[in-house]
């Protein structure tokens, strides 16, 4: 890193959250030969080496290291329902969201897994169909409670509709990121029977301490389901988190 960059990540600093042009300003003020693609190439940069993170649209913060980009690596049955999902389904945009992404978090680790399939429009019935007769007596369509609580087990793949804006995985698609995963926590009725109301607070601060989140995406699709004052309220009242976009 060179000096010139030591020296604009200090200037940042002193900004929590900063933008582009709060960058172009910080280099023209350390008198360098400046443009906004110069600006951008450095922020880029910056963003790749994990100096920075995206905590919203056009909004970033200095790190020092604290936290890291989301990653899940997802088990056998998910990725050979994704495998199946795909080669049935090639142009489907769906997330996939299993419990045992939670026990990096939870106090008490979650035995049983179960995998939610969410689907965009209504191409769930067509993904029921074929994921039925690869995993026979284990996949419920748009389940009700008392379904889920009499046929739900180890394994068991739900098919729920996929939210518009729901946000997409940054390796693959089909990933599901804190930035969805936590407003699921507060607003769908599968998960709040599934996880303990109790190990909430947990979830939300483990996942804020260690990974860069994007508030800007979070509550737009809090927004779009419906579940973004009450997000925020659970957030400031129930946790330690300091929200940086809010």
């Amino acid at each position: 890193m060179t000096t010139q960059d030591i020296l604009l990540l200090q200037n940042l600093r002193k900004i929590q959250v900063f933008s582009r042009a709060d960058v172009f300003d910080a280099l023209k003020n350390e008198g360098a030969q400046v443009s906004k693609a110069l600006a951008n190439y450095k922020l880029q940069r910056f963003l790749k080496e994990g100096s920075i993170i995206r905590v919203g649209r056009n909004q970033y913060h200095i790190t020092d290291g604290e936290v890291t980009e989301y990653s899940h690596i997802y088990s056998k049955i998910s990725l050979d329902v994704v495998g199946t999902i795909s080669n049935n389904h090639p142009l489907l945009d769906f997330r996939v969201f299993e419990l045992v992404q939670l026990n990096e978090f939870v106090n008490h680790l979650i035995a049983h897994n179960v995998l939610f399939i969410s689907t965009e429009g209504d191409y769930g019935s067509f993904v029921f169909q074929t994921l039925k007769e690869h995993y026979p007596g284990k996949v419920l369509l748009y389940p009700d409670q008392d379904m889920y609580h009499n046929y739900v087990s180890d394994d068991s793949i739900i098919i729920t509709r996929l939210i518009s804006e729901s946000p997409r995985g940054t390796k693959e698609n089909w990933n599901t990121r804190p930035e969805k995963f936590l407003v699921d926590l507060i607003s769908d009725k599968w998960l709040a029977e599934a996880v303990n109301h109790g190990e909430y607070k947990r979830i939300f601060e483990e996942c804020f301490q260690k990974y860069a989140i994007d508030e800007t995406t979070m509550f737009r699709y809090a927004r779009r389901r419906g579940a973004n004052n009450k997000l925020k309220e659970f957030i400031q009242n129930e946790t330690s988190i300091k929200l940086r976009t809010v």
